[in-house]
């Protein structure tokens, strides 16, 4: 079994900094023959083996999502509720993750991904493979409107639903209305 070194805490921000570079400036790398994105089903079947596994690579998955959500939020500098669910509309779109529709709600905002693409093909199989979408939106809201929010993924394609809902809250309801009414 082959043995890979582990990274310190300064080699992964160094890896995800760039990450997040390539997404909030646009670099993005396609393949160099065909000239599109590397096909998503083995990560697809690499992340439903993880979250089948345990709850915590569950908790794992979602705390992953959030740590990108709030790199991009900071390096966007977004700094309100509208101007990041569209920002993270068209980069969802354009990294070929989703397509990404709102809904505002007095209480809520349900974000629906169509052709997600962690659970876009999957037959279905009674679970939800999408909590790192979730993480992502959780943790670009939070830190682009410095309320507290919680992001669930209500419908999943991989649970038999037509579409990826996730359902956003924030922990006080006040904070989405003023939000919403633009104060």
């Amino acid at each position: 079994m082959p043995k890979f070194e582990q990274l310190s805490r300064e080699e992964f921000k160094l890896g995800l900094d760039a990450f997040i570079d390539y997404i909030v400036n646009g670099r993005y790398r396609l393949r160099k023959m065909s000239r599109d994105y590397i096909h998503i089903s083995i990560n697809q079947a690499l992340n439903y083996i993880l979250l089948s596994i345990s709850k915590g690579h569950v908790v794992l998955s979602k705390f992953s999502g959030r740590r990108i959500g709030e790199e991009i939020a900071e390096k966007t500098k977004i700094r309100n509720l509208f101007d990041m669910l569209d920002y993270l509309r068209d980069v969802f779109s354009f990294l070929k993750i989703g397509i990404v529709e709102t809904e505002m709600l007095p209480d809520k905002i349900i974000v629906r991904v169509e052709e997600s693409a962690y659970s876009y093909g999957v037959k279905d199989i009674g679970m939800k493979l999408c909590i790192f979408i979730a993480g992502i939106i959780e943790g670009s809201l939070e830190k682009s409107t410095g309320a507290k929010w919680n992001v669930e993924e209500g419908k999943c394609i991989a649970n038999g639903d037509k579409h990826c809902e996730f359902e956003c809250k924030t922990e006080n309801p006040k904070d989405l209305e003023k939000m919403l009414l633009g104060y």
